[in-house]
């Protein structure tokens, strides 16, 4: 029975070592994602943890490798790579630190080094560095601060300049578990943002600038000749293709670029330093090819892809070097170094390379939207047409001109189709939208930018040295305006976008890993993590439910009643806020139903009726109390008829309700969301989920 039992174990043994060995093809692609599990880890928790800790880890998964044979050393790999994700994290937020501003102040004197501007709709937005603020010491001070003011006439990168503004500390996330903009701006090296109350006095006019303050400089005069050159609103999407500005664009525009699918185009990525270094590669090539000599002797597409990597590094500090665009850049590098050493361009292992360089130096990016955005779109793209070259090769060589034209508008719409499709989970998760005639605008749109705007875009940064850059600007309006009209044209059809409520985190996560699986691995592990993960992503799958949502002040108070709009108790306090909200409910427009001042409204499923000294609520059999004067009876009385209240004052009386929210603790915890079930009431604060970071500003 003993050796029974041991020829079972080994016989388990030795399969689990052949499915291991199996993967080690697809070894490369499983780095990134190793990488990526532990920069999750860090992320995900509760605590700073101490640098030791991860370095420990990574030092003993590299003994464990150097002691290990067959396929333990291929998961120890596994470990050290994940530990690796982890310390890198570590390392870049010690790297990355900044004091945050830990209190809104008023009408203080502020002074610093403008490192950029940025030109906005109403006025201009200036990131500041080498920063003094009054009434702060040097270790509570931000590295960089960031204002925004009616006119930046006279300003230019460099100057260092002196003001009187209103400083806060950046916004906390809005909902539970939502976007971090603290982080987001921690990680940027900015501790504070507000506004100046008048133009600043220039006190150095020197402008002595180091590397990255040139090239601001030179993206503020690529911008101001872009200005000079067209008109709104042609001059803000302009703006957005040559500088990665979008701060230009109008409101309206903009929102119709996103409900029309459109919003990847104005991101500088992957298509924007494609198609920039693709023109410059086939241009240069071409030019090349007509002295025969020349082109016999040398190798000219070697050539060719050097210059590409010039013009993509070019474009990429002039549109702001954001960490899509440094991603794009890499990806692109990554492409021409293929051809410099004659291997093949477009594989998984050029995306898997590219991600493991953004991951180990931008750890903070997996966090973002547009990294998993543009690595699940690419990835698709690159998985479907490395399946299916042979196919589309062949159809490629029996076509003749009209075949080939329609070839290509076939793959554009495919190409639209699978990264929509592949990206459509992630959109849903962030942004609780998806635009559902996307197709219809990129099929025109992105031809439209790929042989028009972005080779007329080439041509003005040739011409500008010469100062006639408007010839260029100005063939490029009749593009952008096409562009800006489809927009309007497409979110304006009736059910264009798809609303829906938030779902939960780790239903995302576990539907990425199914992906994943999917492409990456072989054998039977494909079929047991696909099956697996797949299982756990309906399990964990579950809308949000958010019915009450209440402001960090308790100055705002949003009801889902279930019905149409949302229920607000005021519609112009906090707008950025409350239109967040409305899009975790999954409501669409910017409608909103006001609390009646004193009356009632009723719903099939509510009862909301107000006074002057508050508000009652009813759903589901629960109640909800909103006192908006200071009233001690009323308290009194609220705390035996609600399970929970919410006050715009704080009352230290003991109460009787489940839930007691006032303006102190509301204040100390952000904001608090409520979900009505049928077994109860469950409370959640943003605080709750935030833990002791670097990044963290207490009140």
């Amino acid at each position: 029975m003993q050796a029974l039992d041991t020829v079972i174990l080994n016989s388990l043994k030795d399969q689990l070592y052949a499915e291991i060995a199996a993967q080690r093809p697809q070894a490369i692609l499983l780095v990134p994602v190793c990488l990526a599990c532990g920069i999750g880890l860090y992320f995900s928790l509760m605590f700073e943890p101490r640098l030791f800790y991860g370095v420990c880890v990574l030092g003993l998964s590299l003994l464990t490798i150097v002691f290990s044979k067959g396929g333990m050393r291929f998961v120890f790999i596994g470990v050290m790579i994940f530990a690796l994700g982890f310390v890198a994290a570590q390392i870049r937020t010690h790297v990355s630190y900044t004091p945050i501003l830990s209190k809104k102040m008023d009408f203080k004197v502020v002074e610093g080094r403008i490192a950029a501007i940025e030109m906005l709709d109403k006025g201009a937005r200036l990131t500041l560095s080498e920063v003094s603020i009054e009434g702060l010491g040097l270790d509570e001070t931000p590295r960089k601060i960031r204002l925004k003011l009616w006119k930046s006439d006279g300003l230019g990168v460099g100057q260092r300049v002196r003001g009187l503004a209103a400083l806060n500390p950046p916004s906390p996330p809005v909902i539970p578990r939502g976007f971090d903009f603290q982080r987001y701006m921690y990680f940027r090296g900015i501790g504070a943002v507000g506004f100046m109350y008048g133009p600043p006095t220039v006190i150095d006019d020197d402008q002595v600038l180091r590397m990255g303050g040139w090239i601001e400089r030179v993206r503020q005069i690529i911008g101001a000749r872009i200005d000079a050159a067209l008109d709104a609103p042609q001059m803000g999407l302009a703006r957005a293709f040559m500088i990665g500005q979008r701060t230009s664009i109008e409101d309206d525009d903009m929102a119709a670029i996103r409900a029309s699918g459109l919003a990847h185009m104005l991101a500088i990525s992957g298509l924007h330093v494609g198609l920039f270094s693709g023109a410059v590669f086939f241009v240069m090539r071409f030019a090349m090819a007509m002295f025969p000599a020349f082109a016999l002797r040398f190798p000219i597409k070697k050539y060719a892809a050097v210059g590409a990597m010039v013009a993509a590094l070019f474009y990429m500090l002039i549109a702001g070097a954001t960490i899509p665009t440094q991603r794009a850049m890499i990806s692109v590098a990554v492409v021409f170094c293929a051809i410099l050493l004659d291997r093949s361009p477009i594989s998984l292992r050029v995306v898997a390379f590219a991600a493991f360089w953004v991951l180990v130096f931008f750890p903070e990016s997996l966090m973002s939207a547009s990294f998993q955005m543009s690595f699940a779109a690419v990835t698709a793209l690159v998985g479907f047409y490395d399946w299916s070259r042979p196919l589309w090769s062949e159809w490629a060589r029996q076509a003749g001109m009209v075949k080939k034209a329609g070839l290509y508008f076939v793959g554009v719409a495919s190409t639209t189709v699978i990264a929509t499709v592949s990206t459509a989970p992630l959109t849903l998760f962030h942004f609780q939208a998806l635009p559902i005639y996307g197709l219809l605008a990129n099929i025109i749109c992105v031809p439209l930018l790929a042989f028009y705007v972005m080779p007329l875009a080439i041509l003005a940064f040739v011409l500008m040295p010469f100062g006639m850059e408007g010839i260029a600007l100005s063939l490029m309006e009749a593009g952008l305006s096409v562009i800006i009209w489809l927009a309007h044209f497409v979110a304006g059809i009736e059910g264009a976008v798809l609303h829906v409520p938030a779902f939960e985190l780790w239903a995302m996560v576990c539907f990425v890993f199914a992906c994943i699986s999917v492409i990456v691995l072989r054998g039977r592990f494909r079929v047991i993590l696909v099956s697996a993960f797949g299982v756990l992503t309906l399990v964990n799958f579950q809308w949000i439910q958010y019915d009450v949502m209440v402001s960090s002040k308790t100055d705002l108070i949003a009801l889902d009643a279930k019905e149409a709009q949302l229920i607000v108790s005021d519609a112009r306090r906090s707008r950025f806020k409350r239109e967040n909200w409305q899009l975790v409910m999954g409501f669409e427009g910017e409608d909103v139903t006001i609390f009646p001042k004193d009356g009632e409204m009723r719903g099939e499923d509510y009862v909301l009726s107000c006074d002057i000294i508050g508000c009652r609520y009813e759903t589901s059999g629960r109640k909800f109390s909103y006192l908006k004067e200071f009233d001690i009876s009323a308290f009194h009385d609220e705390c035996l008829w609600a399970d929970v209240i919410i006050a715009m004052d704080v009352y230290d009386q003991p109460c009787d309700a489940q839930y007691v929210v006032n303006r102190r603790e509301s204040k100390y915890h952000r904001v608090h969301a409520f979900s009505v079930h049928d077994d109860g009431i469950v409370m959640q604060r943003v605080d709750d989920f935030r833990g002791i970071r670097p990044w963290v500003q207490t009140p």
